[in-house]
């Protein structure tokens, strides 16, 4: 949704060319645990970095939504939320195969 969206697309098709499965972790958690992607749009922050119920993006959500549908679906992209605090582990854990 920004200059490196075409980047980003260009690298979702290269890692799938060569079955690499690309995950992205999203450091908040919904407000009401995993959410479909669907809803993604309709996702108000509850981060101290933003006022709570502020919108999580300044993208026109519809078009948020597409875009990650369209990585979802057409790239196999993966989308995973924890808490900051929980990122390294989390990577470190995705690298080893234990989470998926």
């Amino acid at each position: 949704m920004s200059n490196d969206h075409r980047r980003f697309r260009q690298e979702c098709i290269r890692a799938q060319e060569k079955g690499i499965q690309l995950i992205v972790l999203v450091e908040e958690i919904p407000p009401f645990g995993e959410v479909d992607l669907w809803e993604v749009p309709r996702w108000q922050s509850s981060n101290e970095w933003h006022n709570y119920g502020d919108p999580m993006t300044l993208v026109d959500p519809a078009a948020f939504g597409r875009a990650l549908t369209t990585m979802t679906q057409r790239y196999g992209v993966k989308f995973r939320y924890c808490h900051k605090k929980q990122t390294p582990a989390k990577v470190i854990k995705y690298l080893r195969g234990e989470l998926k």
